[in-house]
């Protein structure tokens, strides 16, 4: 059997939709037996594990269908850890995809170095027309073959578990998991690869190529206001992290919060239920304040900002200008 160099983590929780578009990414690569690809039926009820099965009847050496009982986003990371056996390892959710014809450079590049995160630009798409939408690469200045010291790293990478590989044998012996059972635990997976890294090294061509505009994903307005609790819940992750280490890797750590921290005070303006929300705002905003060198780096939106210097006195009216804004913009 051939070393594998790389495994790859897939959620496909009622995937089969996408999933054959995930597992023809890796077929017929030169170095195809190389990789491993654990297709993770998070207790599914559609064909996935069936469509994962058929590939791995043509292809053994490379795809391992798992069927488990539903355990979250979360589990399939911590089971694929537990089981894997590739120098790298590396996350794709079941309705994204590799760019093939650059993962055969990209898995030769990882044969050749050690460092211990690798990061790659990705790429996102409209799932609606197929047109490319953006894609995040890490700055120009940083070159291939060199291997940086996490402490000189500026934050001109993109900290987004797409463009990150980290050495299996790193998260392994720290014994790396994420919280299951709830959402957005990718950025505490890409959280966890910082705090335990002392090394980055950049492959300058996309890796993943990241569907939007599907229904039902979890980026969305209607999914942040069901799972309001799970991504404040993300951010105080994060930044408990940040507080266990020090240096460029808290600075890190801070600009991954950060992000995640303005989309939450967002969320609390994206519903008519003023009362509630007001309450749950008000929370948050007093928990964060428990982190003042983080708290005082965050830059809010204007409308925010301004209430928020009253303690949130002006959120009713923000909110009642809002929906009349909303209404405006139907017509």
């Amino acid at each position: 059997m051939s070393e594998k160099i790389l495994t790859v983590s897939v959620a496909a929780y009622n995937a089969e939709q996408y999933l054959r578009d995930v597992l023809d990414s890796f077929v017929d690569l030169p170095n195809m037996s190389q990789v491993e690809v654990f297709i993770i039926d998070d207790g599914g009820t559609d064909g996935s594990l069936r469509i994962a099965k058929e590939y791995q009847f043509k292809y053994p050496q490379t795809f391992i269908p798992v069927h488990k009982n539903n355990g979250g986003w979360g589990s399939t990371v911590n089971y694929s850890i537990t089981h894997a056996h590739g120098k790298y390892f590396k996350l794709l959710d079941g309705d994204d995809y590799f760019n093939k014809d650059n993962l055969i450079g990209f898995i030769e590049y990882l044969n050749r170095h050690d460092g211990d995160i690798i990061v790659s630009p990705f790429t996102s798409f409209n799932d609606n027309c197929k047109k490319e939408v953006e894609t995040i690469s890490p700055d120009s200045s940083y070159k291939m073959d060199i291997v940086y010291d996490i402490e000189n790293v500026k934050n001109s990478f993109p900290l987004a578990m797409h463009a990150l590989a980290i050495r299996t044998e790193l998260i392994q012996s720290h014994n790396i998991r994420v919280k299951e059972k709830c959402l957005y635990r990718d950025m505490e997976f890409t959280a966890r690869c910082i705090e335990v890294s002392n090394t980055v090294m950049f492959f300058d061509r996309t890796i993943y190529l990241y569907r939007l505009g599907r229904e039902g994903q979890s980026v969305s307005k209607s999914s942040y206001l069901k799972h309001i609790d799970e991504h404040a819940d993300i951010v105080y992750t994060i930044l408990s992290i940040a507080d266990s280490v020090s240096g460029n890797r808290q600075r890190l750590l801070y600009d991954l919060a950060r992000g995640a921290c303005i989309q939450q005070y967002l969320i609390y303006f994206y519903t008519s239920n003023i009362n509630d929300m007001k309450a749950k705002l008000v929370e948050f905003d007093q928990q964060i304040q428990n982190y003042p060198k983080f708290y005082g780096s965050v830059t809010l939106p204007k409308h925010i900002q301004a209430i928020k210097r009253f303690g949130f006195k002006g959120y009713e009216l923000v909110m009642v200008l809002l929906r009349i804004k909303r209404a405006l913009i139907k017509r």
